[in-house]
């Protein structure tokens, strides 16, 4: 599986705020912005859904929700180190 790496899906610029939580790290990876349009990079170009692994600075996580806030004009990605059972 091609997993995105994160810092490439959205351009960087515009009126939404892209943060991302990790369940089992305390590392944080910078926040980014996005336009509206880009919200279709969440799905996969080789299959029916959303992206459900990501890249963040080369390593592999699983991505297990994503929370979309209109009042607040973000997208929060929340991921996981990969489980070993795949």
């Amino acid at each position: 599986m091609n997993a995105p790496e994160y810092l490439r899906l959205f351009s960087g610029s515009g009126p939404i705020e892209v943060e991302v939580r990790f369940k089992d790290r305390s590392a944080s990876i910078s926040r980014g912005a996005m336009t509206p349009e880009e919200i279709s990079n969440l799905v996969s170009d080789t299959s029916d859904g959303f992206h459900s692994m990501m890249e963040f600075d080369e390593h592999s996580h699983e991505v297990y929700k994503y929370e979309i806030d209109p009042i607040k004009n973000r997208l929060i990605i929340f991921a996981r180190k990969q489980s070993s059972a795949t």
